[in-house]
């Protein structure tokens, strides 16, 4: 390895997309082309199936850690014959990475959108997407502004997921429908309503046609750069084969009876007169339907002799904009509702421009547990405290990378798969987050299939993974140099000379000295 001395030794995987990029909220997903025990495993299935027994043979031959089968379930659909005995084919998932880490050049897989009817829908609509937990006369003043627009009906998108959500989600959408329909004996101007799982804009198409052709795509501006890209994209036009005159139609957020969220907290409360304040008429009679739905509060000293919903507010405490920030002190802290629900806020004034952002005239952006963004009202919020939470702003399953070395961490990391302390993170490094724990956080190398364990505290220095553009890189025609490369790694790693137990700190220090290299030359 000490012939090493110029750009050619520079090995760098690649990395192919294999799930397009919708929304903010869900990202692209990136693999890399060089993880061993996946080609290895995705090579055996090819078109056909394996048994469970040859899976676990192989991945025994191939030392694969104990949870990769899990951890990349899915890849894999799994059946179960008669006999008990469980097969793995690939999954659509699986079929795409075999493809994508397959082929010469880096590609974007599944760009193509999902569009079963390319033929224009019967009748023009107006289309609006939401989670509607429940209907709000706000909802209704929305459609109704969408109608006075251009004069078409509504047609309503219910976006459910594909996980549970009791918090969210709490009502069925059996009862939504049946909600939509008493709507829509008293509102003229709503058509009909679609359950979807996401909010793809092909999603939206597929769900319409034949019978609908969505002329117009109504949005709040918290959601107008997310539809917007979509709208505007001319590949997405084309395929979906759009009517020309098909747009986004914002709608400014005024915050005016269209909080569903206040909406469940009276139902909680047993509230029936802001119930019904802030819902259609046409929805009353499902007041106790949707109390029962719910997870009633607990009865705390604080709501003892409770009216109504905004005595709640008052009893407890009322924030402006201008009150929380005074009473913001540190980087980061927990806000919490008159519901229970609690989020972590960041200061907008120690120059993170993403924090700046997040803080609005009438509301905020706080996050979940799970590094979910939700648009907060200041006026729901009852209660501020001053936190150290720095793991909130990330979620399971995310892509990091690394702002600095290992060494500059607050605790130890510590390789789990190779059951090494003491082992080293690299600025720059990407991981994938598979845990969040109080105590621990493991994060997943694609690079070097290792599991990496880290103190909590320690994710300040990593930031979320971006996209990144490669319009430079493919003018510097340097794939030659680089497969060059690769190929050397892979002839030293396979070589008779070479033992397994060599390979990861081989790798790890390859990627160090290339990372030398390129600081030192590379100006």
């Amino acid at each position: 390895m000490n012939n090493i001395n110029d750009l050619n030794n520079f090995l760098n995987e690649k990395k192919v997309t294999v799930k397009r990029r919708y929304t903010e909220a869900h990202p692209a997903k990136n693999v890399s082309t060089a993880a061993r025990v996946r080609s290895s495993i995705l090579e055996a299935i090819a078109d056909g199936h394996i048994t469970e027994e040859e899976m676990s043979r192989i991945l025994s031959e191939l030392k694969a850690h104990k949870r990769w089968l899990n951890r990349n379930k899915t890849l894999f659909n799994v059946s179960e014959d008669q006999g008990g005995i469980k097969t793995f084919s690939l999954s659509p998932y699986g079929k795409r990475v075999k493809n994508a880490t397959a082929i010469e050049k880096p590609t974007v897989i599944n760009e193509a959108l999902n569009v079963p009817h390319k033929e224009k829908g019967k009748k023009p609509v107006n289309m609006f997407v939401g989670r509607f937990q429940p209907f709000t006369l706000g909802h209704v003043k929305v459609f109704e502004k969408m109608y006075k627009e251009n004069g078409l009906p509504v047609v309503v998108y219910m976006v459910r997921g594909r996980k549970p959500d009791p918090e969210k989600r709490p009502f069925d959408e059996d009862t939504q429908q049946a909600m939509f329909a008493k709507m829509k004996k008293q509102y003229p101007f709503l058509e009909a309503s679609f359950v979807v799982s996401n909010g793809a804009i092909d999603t939206m198409f597929a769900a319409a046609r034949p019978a609908y052709e969505p002329m117009m795509w109504g949005y709040g501006t918290d959601r107008k750069k997310d539809y917007g890209d979509m709208i505007d994209k001319q590949s997405y036009r084309d395929q979906l084969g759009v009517d020309p005159s098909f747009k986004g139609y914002e709608i400014p957020r005024t915050g005016e009876n269209i909080s569903a969220s206040k909406v469940r907290n009276a139902l909680k409360i047993d509230d029936e007169k802001t119930f019904k304040q802030m819902t259609p008429k046409s929805i009353h009679g499902f007041y106790k339907t949707l109390q029962n739905t719910l997870q009633p509060i607990k009865e705390n000293n604080n709501m003892k002799n409770l009216k109504s919903l905004s005595s709640f507010g008052i009893n407890e405490a009322k924030f402006n904009k201008k009150s929380l920030m005074k009473a913001m002190k540190k980087d980061d802290g927990m806000i919490q509702l008159g519901n229970g629900q609690e989020y972590v806020i960041y200061n907008p004034n120690n120059g993170n421009d993403d924090n700046t952002d997040m803080w609005k005239d009438k509301v905020i952006f706080g996050l979940d547990q799970d590094g979910g963004e939700h648009e907060i009202e200041y006026s729901d919020i009852v209660r501020y405290d001053e936190s150290k939470i720095n793991e909130a702003k990330f979620k399971k399953g995310q892509y990091i990378k690394a702002k600095s070395d290992s060494d500059d961490f607050d605790g130890d990391v510590y390789d789990k798969t190779n059951d090494v302390d003491g082992s080293e993170i690299l600025k720059n490094s990407s991981f994938e987050i598979y845990e969040i724990g109080k105590d621990e956080v493991i994060l997943w190398s694609d690079d070097d299939e290792v599991e990496y364990s880290i103190d909590p505290d320690d994710l300040k220095n990593f930031v979320k993974e971006s996209v990144i553009n490669e319009e430079y890189i493919e003018l510097m025609q340097i794939d030659k140099p680089l497969e060059d490369l690769k190929a050397a790694w892979e002839q030293w790693r396979s070589g008779p000379a070479t033992n397994y137990e060599d390979v990861p700190p081989a790798h790890k220090e390859l990627l160090k000295y290339i990372q030398r290299w390129l600081k030192k030359n590379l100006r």
